[in-house]
């Protein structure tokens, strides 16, 4: 129980204010009394919880948690590349790569945060594909790869960092004000 409250308040302080980037950042009131959000930073980590659905009980006025997935960061990249366009506006990318442990697992959603001209990037599995007892998966390994886009249009010139599922960093410069002439 205690869990959960700790999870709810992190809720609740992600709707008072946030600065977080995500794939799909909206959130949505479902039928009739239903609150899904797709993600939620939690101790500094951008995208910790997923897919938390919070329902209203009318007949005690009261929001109650009713599910959340918690996300698990891809452990096997081994290798982040920064990208970045010469063209202004710049883009900048990471291309992360690496190794899935199995043939069930797939690369799911990316968390983003952006705080003192640091991204904070984490890429998660797609939680949907964590097989059901009794379901064998082969052991080789999968080679993946995907492009993230920051979320760099309209920056100030200056020097910013990224840090990678904890494990990778690195930086880049933007000479100019980052948006169009």
């Amino acid at each position: 129980m205690r869990f959960s409250k700790l999870v709810f308040s992190a809720l609740c302080g992600m709707l008072v204010a946030t600065n977080s980037y995500g794939e799909n950042p909206a959130l949505t009131l479902g039928n009739p009394y239903v609150l899904t959000i797709p993600s939620v930073d939690y101790n500094g980590i951008p995208g910790f919880y997923q897919k938390a659905r919070i329902e209203y009980l009318p007949q005690t006025q009261t929001w109650k948690l009713a599910a959340y997935v918690k996300g698990v960061p891809i452990p096997e990249v081994n290798n982040v590349e920064l990208i970045k366009t010469q063209d202004v506006p710049v883009q900048v990318f990471l291309k992360v790569s690496g190794y899935l442990a199995n043939g069930c697992s797939q690369v799911g959603s990316t968390g983003m945060a952006f705080t003192n001209n640091k991204f904070d990037v984490y890429l998660y599995y797609k939680d949907e594909n964590i097989p059901p007892p009794g379901i064998l998966c082969t052991q080789s390994l999968v080679p993946f790869s995907k492009t993230i886009p920051l979320p760099v249009y309209s920056l100030l010139a200056g020097t910013y960092t990224y840090n990678f599922n904890g494990k990778f960093s690195g930086g880049f410069t933007l000479v100019v004000d980052n948006k169009l002439p």
